[in-house]
């Protein structure tokens, strides 16, 4: 668990790994609901939440979650399928708190490299991304709907990262 006071922040916010369980879906769609034009289905979070090969962890602030992120991982690599914050709790550094404890609990499971894929048109998401170390690698046409717009897909190297 990683626990630390956002800039403007006077609660503390804790970084946890969760199980699967209804609690943990119903937090994981209200976050997906308030953040993305496309969310998540109910059945889509659980099977994430239930995959052993997948690693998701939310942020709290108190007992409310306000954050996550989520990746799934095979061998040596992981691609993060998910990074959300709720729109009352951004700007005050959860996403970065929740990409640190997602990085370190990658590199001891020895991953090496991390891809993602992000909306074109967002730029705070993208700088974000990059200084953490993430560089474009590729694109997907049309990747996302409502509204249809291609992903960047970015990359970083876990192996000889820069991260904050």
């Amino acid at each position: 668990m990683t626990a630390w006071t956002g800039p403007s922040d006077t609660d503390a916010v804790r970084v946890l790994r969760v199980s699967s369980s209804e609690e943990a879906v119903r937090a994981w769609e209200e976050i997906e609901l308030a953040c993305f034009s496309d969310p998540w289905s109910p059945g889509m979070i659980g099977e994430a939440l239930a995959s052993p090969a997948a690693l998701t962890l939310f942020a709290f602030c108190g007992e409310r979650a306000v954050g996550l992120v989520s990746a799934v991982c095979a061998a040596d690599e992981c691609d993060i399928t998910d990074v959300a914050v709720l729109p009352a709790y951004r700007r005050r550094g959860i996403a970065a708190a929740l990409l640190r404890e997602l990085f370190t609990r990658l590199r001891a499971g020895g991953t090496r490299h991390v891809y993602l894929e992000v909306r074109e048109s967002n730029a705070p998401a993208i700088a974000l991304y990059r200084s953490f170390a993430f560089s474009p690698c590729g694109r997907r046409k049309r990747y996302y709907t409502a509204p249809e717009e291609d992903a960047v897909v970015m990359r970083l190297d876990l192996s000889g990262d820069t991260t904050r």
